[in-house]
């Protein structure tokens, strides 16, 4: 999981926390999509609240939960290792994500990300690919059995001279890239978001 801290309009703290809900055989099945909880700050004893289908109002241990993004990005794929910032030039939430699709023997994962105005709302545009960001998903990991390999494990961007948390329009994007399994490297590459017309 990654975490964020946010003010509201009310002035209260909140404790946001992207997460993947992986089944391990178990009833309901994974879904593939990234969930949301939260928790306010400031309390004696802090308690999670888990986003289902509109507001954050399940229980964080045993609740239900729902994805919180309007599609999935990558098709009929599965979505992780999300990280959320507030980009300053953009003025709103920027998610970015992993996402992993394709046939056996020819998988593929790619970043994708999504804006949002308030994370109190979770209203999140639909996910876009980052150009330069896709390559294939080895599975299972070369020369083993298990794990995956991917140039792009967990990606963060940070602007030099930003706020904790906050990114602006340039910056640079770290990332692991080997086998989730076995060898990695921490690698980092320049992003610049086009800011459009």
């Amino acid at each position: 999981p990654s975490a964020f801290v946010d003010q509201d309009g009310a002035g209260d703290h909140y404790l946001y926390v992207t997460y993947s809900y992986d089944d391990g055989g178990l009833a309901p099945a994974a879904d593939g999509l990234i969930r949301v909880a939260r928790t306010k700050l400031g309390t004696s004893s802090p308690t999670f609240l888990k986003w289902y289908q509109g507001s954050f109002s399940e229980a964080g241990v045993s609740g239900l939960d729902s994805g919180v993004l309007p599609g999935r990005g990558c098709p009929n794929g599965r979505q992780g290792m999300a990280e959320i910032n507030y980009n300053d030039d953009l003025g709103l939430y920027l998610m970015v994500f992993a996402c992993f699709s394709g046939p056996a023997g020819s998988k593929v994962g790619a970043w994708y990300y999504s804006t949002a105005t308030r994370l109190d709302l979770q209203d999140w545009s639909a996910p876009q690919l980052i150009q330069g960001s896709q390559y294939p998903y080895v599975l299972p990991c070369p020369g083993g059995s298990t794990g995956g390999q991917f140039d792009g494990f967990y990606p963060s961007f940070m602007s030099p001279g930003a706020a904790a948390g906050h990114t602006k329009a340039t910056g640079r994007a770290f990332f692991l890239n080997g086998c989730d399994t076995g060898s990695r490297q921490f690698m980092s590459r320049d992003f610049t978001i086009g800011m459009g017309p």
